[in-house]
């Protein structure tokens, strides 16, 4: 299960490399996630949850590089789309949207407009609250695990490494 490695997150495009959009749901408030400028195309933003669940609410943490106009949608399939929330005038900072009846397995943000710097970032992606929040939650502490695990497992061969080389 997708879920399992940790939330999924692809985009459209990315600014660079040190904004990935894996950035935007890391729970990192240090780190984004940013498009290339619009280049008359939309951007977006996906999450993939591993499995189709409610979605009631989400907040969306924006860099000054914001969508003034963006909607949030849904799918099961990551290519049919259901839009259940629009925004036609997106101020950027803390965005909360409340009161969805969404569900799906996939959560894209697709900005259709972007605010005077031409391109979206989003510093976090998060779920306050019910089904989605407990699922994401979920994700975010076993990717944690997957990290850790990983990074104690470098850790460990480049200790092995340089005692092979006499360097302690």
């Amino acid at each position: 299960m997708a879920a399992e490695a940790g939330p999924l997150a692809g985009a459209s495009s990315i600014h660079s490399e040190p904004y990935p959009p894996e950035f935007a749901v890391d729970g990192d408030p240090q780190t984004r996630w940013a498009s290339q400028g619009f280049a008359d195309k939309p951007e977006w933003l996906q999450i993939d949850f591993g499995k189709s669940i409610s979605v009631t609410s989400l907040a969306i943490h924006w860099e000054r590089a914001h969508a003034v106009h963006y909607q949030i949608q849904v799918s099961d399939d990551a290519r049919r789309w259901q839009t259940v929330h629009e925004c036609t005038d997106g101020k950027g900072g803390q965005e909360t949207i409340t009161g969805l009846e969404a569900k799906g397995r996939y959560l894209r943000v697709l900005c259709l407009k972007p605010a005077q710097w031409g391109l979206a970032s989003i510093w976090e992606i998060t779920f306050p609250g019910g089904e989605a929040g407990k699922v994401f939650a979920e994700i975010r502490r076993r990717a944690g695990e997957v990290r850790r695990k990983a990074e104690m497992d470098a850790a460990r061969h480049l200790t092995t490494r340089l005692a092979e080389h006499g360097v302690e």
